[in-house]
């Protein structure tokens, strides 16, 4: 199958109903993903594997945020390297407003380019800095495949405006009960999604949390 059957079928095993232009911007992000990444090495999946194993395994998530956060909301894809889940979430939250938190200058041009390709520019930014010092907040922080929890939040704490939201990915459940544990972790209130598995039948989970800072 071509990315757009393999889009189409994910899409309709997620439940999600989607517009020809959703389907058209992920398939010019996803474009644009695989022209650079010959250069860059962005993601290091094969071609076959992108659509199933990145796009939408992000999407999986679309649900989830949708209850749980505001619709006008701004939210921040921190460590976004090659803009998953960041760029195919704002697809599918055509009201939101999009942070891409990303160091690297080569991958920060990519996403540049890769927001313009799919047409989410007008809301849109590439912040070209580490998270620590990138002087922005959102009102909601994702992660994927960026820094196991107890490492992550004293990181994206500055981020996230009062009352904000996290939504990390995850694998195991095991791993994730094991970073549950630690001190600072457990200052937040976390909600446990399970995720359709992985292509190769990986266990897949998104954690909410929000902090208790009383």
């Amino acid at each position: 199958m071509d990315h757009r059957e393999l889009l189409a079928e994910g899409l309709v095993s997620l439940g999600l109903e989607y517009r020809e232009e959703e389907l058209e911007a992920l398939l010019a992000y996803i474009r644009e993903l695989l022209f650079w990444n010959r250069r860059f090495n962005l993601i290091r999946s094969q071609e076959s594997e992108l659509v199933r194993r990145h796009i939408i395994d992000a999407l999986a998530a679309v649900p989830i945020i949708r209850r749980s956060m505001d619709r006008t909301a701004r939210f921040a894809d921190v460590g976004s390297g090659a803009g998953i889940p960041g760029i195919p979430l704002a697809v599918f939250l055509p009201e939101a407003e999009l942070l891409l938190i990303e160091r690297s200058g080569k991958r920060a041009g990519f996403l540049r380019s890769a927001l313009v390709a799919a047409g989410l520019a007008r809301r849109s930014e590439v912040i070209h800095s580490d998270v620590r010092s990138c002087g922005v907040e959102a009102d909601a922080v994702v992660m994927r495949a960026f820094k196991p929890l107890p490492e992550a939040l004293p990181l994206v704490l500055p981020v996230m405006r009062p009352g904000g939201s996290i939504f990390a990915f995850h694998g195991r459940r095991e791993t994730i009960q094991k970073e549950l544990e630690d001190p600072l972790v457990r200052e937040f209130h976390w909600i446990l999604h399970s995720l359709p598995p992985g292509p190769g039948g990986e266990e897949r989970h998104l954690l909410q949390g929000s902090y208790n800072s009383t």
